[in-house]
């Protein structure tokens, strides 16, 4: 049944091609417009008519991927595959005005597209592309006064020409997850197999899916850039210092979820620690500089020395 929907549709298809090339050729003629104006409005537009419902149904069905990917996906097969084969079929004789201008302006807008993806840093300014200009960039910005990855309501508006002398660090275009991690110090005595062993169970509830969608993601920037294939699980290390033993979780985390993935990990980990009956206590170094040891005080005139606690 399903294969034969499917070759009904494309029969179907193939049919609507047929009439709207022929309208679009009598409408050309009656209005006396060049074919070429016709193919960018009317052609067009009928041709984009069952991407434009896909990508509507996808948007009210919250699959923001399904509609970018539909709209990006059609676009490279029109291009790449229908203008190739129609070209093997029969030779295409095409104006320079159009080479000169409407095919730059079909590769700036693509890049327009892919840059207006992008969430990261353009020199001194860091946070969301929101819109991209001729001759300037505008970002939402992050950070600054309110810490972490948040919005703190300043527009910034940057130069076009920083892009070619400063660095553009991208956070969400080939792999959208970071590396984070958290530090935890623990006292002496404790048991540090136990407070391994809770802080890699606490990530695994927390952010252990994130482990699990980045690998296929990690997997081709390593094999595109040739690059080590670092660990992607949650990993937990240990090095003893003079005070405490300090305890570092390394985990991978959506790049816009930094803050509220701490506060989950810090609050499950606090209840962990005091569900653990002592056996896990966290360090602090606040309360070794008030500990004091105990003081031998010896008093003039021959008196025993006092001990005070």
């Amino acid at each position: 049944m399903t294969a034969t929907l499917l070759l009904a549709g494309f029969a179907l298809l193939l049919a609507g091609a047929e009439f709207l090339v022929r309208g679009a050729s009598r409408l050309a003629k009656a209005f006396a417009i060049p074919p070429l104006v016709i193919g960018l409005t009317v052609v067009a537009f009928g041709t984009s008519a069952p991407e434009l419902a896909v990508s509507l149904q996808a948007a009210l069905d919250n699959r923001a991927d399904i509609a970018l990917g539909n709209v990006v996906g059609s676009n490279i097969f029109n291009v790449l595959f229908i203008l190739g084969l129609s070209a093997l079929i029969t030779p295409l004789f095409v104006s320079r005005k159009l080479v000169r201008l409407e095919v730059p302006i079909m590769i700036g807008t693509s890049l327009l597209l892919m840059l207006m993806g992008w969430n990261g840093q353009i020199g001194r300014g860091e946070g969301d592309v929101i819109d991209i200009g001729i001759l300037r960039t505008t970002l939402m910005e992050c950070g600054e006064w309110v810490k972490g990855d948040q919005y703190n309501g300043r527009v910034v508006r940057v130069a076009n020409s920083f892009v070619f002398k400063e660095p553009v660090f991208n956070y969400s275009g080939e792999f959208p997850f970071l590396w984070d991690e958290i530090t935890v110090p623990v006292k002496y005595g404790c048991d540090h197999h136990l407070a391994r062993e809770l802080l890699l169970r606490v990530a695994g509830e927390v952010v252990g899916q994130n482990a699990a969608s980045a690998k296929g993601a990690w997997k081709q920037l390593v094999q595109r850039y040739l690059i080590e294939d670092a660990k992607v699980d949650p990993m937990v290390t240990m090095v003893a210092n003079d005070n405490w033993m300090e305890f570092t979780l390394r985990y991978l985390v959506d790049f816009k979820k930094r803050r509220a993935t701490k506060d989950q990990l810090f609050s499950r980990i606090l209840d962990e620690i005091a569900a653990s009956d002592g056996r896990v206590a966290l360090a602090s170094a606040t309360f070794q500089i008030v500990e004091t040891p105990v003081l031998d005080v010896r008093l003039e005139g021959g008196t025993e020395p006092k001990v005070v606690p």
